[in-house]
């Protein structure tokens, strides 16, 4: 019998490059080639661990979390960042103007690609009569599990799993009845689509006296406006299942003025 309580692994390989300053630039990259694995139930946390209302098996059966084990939510398989900080010139031999308007600018930036988020197919009836209403998708042998045309980063992308690879959890006869099958798709063990993230900043210091400063900011996520698709529609039985209907965050600017005395 399971009791209130879960357990999570994570193991990584994590390699950094570092440049320090010179010649106005800073330089970071970060690798991590890394696998977490937990037995929450799927799309949940530690309220639910042991939860009749989470868990794909009822808590009494014997091995009960053997479904709930897999992928964490945040578990991304490869992750680079990269990071960086350009001073430019100040000028300073430039006459005032030239100096107080294009010297002593600096860029910043932070660059992120990650593979998608671990993906759960759910049959999306109660095809085994527990009234969890949590039961798996089986899948489908010699069908491919992605379409051909993945949409990568187009942005009419519409389809990304194949129906035709998964069905409704059988019986041991084959037959789609409700006898106490819950599927044999485990957690997280599909893939969504990855992700590409430019995030960057441009900011300038100009000291007015020697007590008043003045800082100008422009703050720039998802700068190069980079379509990242979302992950597509998990249910087996919608009508939607296996396409991606929406995209994550637009470009967003902002632009601040701070005074200091």
């Amino acid at each position: 019998m399971d009791g209130q309580s879960g357990n999570a692994s994570y193991n990584s390989l994590q390699v950094a490059v570092k440049k320090r300053l010179s010649y106005g630039v800073n330089l970071n990259v970060a690798y991590t080639y890394s696998k977490s694995i937990d037995d929450y139930p799927n799309g949940g946390g530690n309220a639910d661990v042991g939860s009749d209302s989470a868990s794909v098996l009822p808590w009494y059966f014997r091995n009960g979390r053997v479904l709930d084990r897999g992928p964490s939510g945040s578990d991304h398989r490869h992750r680079l960042v990269l990071s960086y900080v350009w001073m430019l010139p100040s000028l300073s031999h430039a006459n005032p103007l030239v100096r107080s308007v294009a010297g002593g600018w600096q860029l910043n930036g932070i660059t992120t690609l990650q593979t998608g988020d671990p993906m759960t197919v759910t049959a999306g009836f109660d095809r085994s009569l527990t009234g969890l209403g949590v039961d798996r998708a089986d899948l489908v042998a010699g069908q491919p599990i992605y379409n051909s045309n993945v949409c990568g980063a187009a942005f009419d992308c519409v389809s990304w799993l194949n129906p035709a690879a998964f069905s409704g959890p059988k019986n041991s006869r084959g037959a789609f009845t409700g006898d106490g099958t819950f599927g044999n798709l485990g957690k997280g063990a599909l893939r969504g689509p990855g992700s590409v993230t430019f995030d960057a900043g441009i900011s300038k210091n100009l000291k007015l006296t020697e007590r008043w400063k003045l800082q100008l900011r422009g703050e720039f996520f998802n700068a190069m406006n980079h379509v990242n698709p979302g992950n597509p529609n998990l249910n087996l039985s919608a009508a939607q299942f296996g396409k991606i209907t929406g995209v994550d965050s637009p470009r967003v600017g902002q632009v601040a003025l701070k005074v200091s005395f």
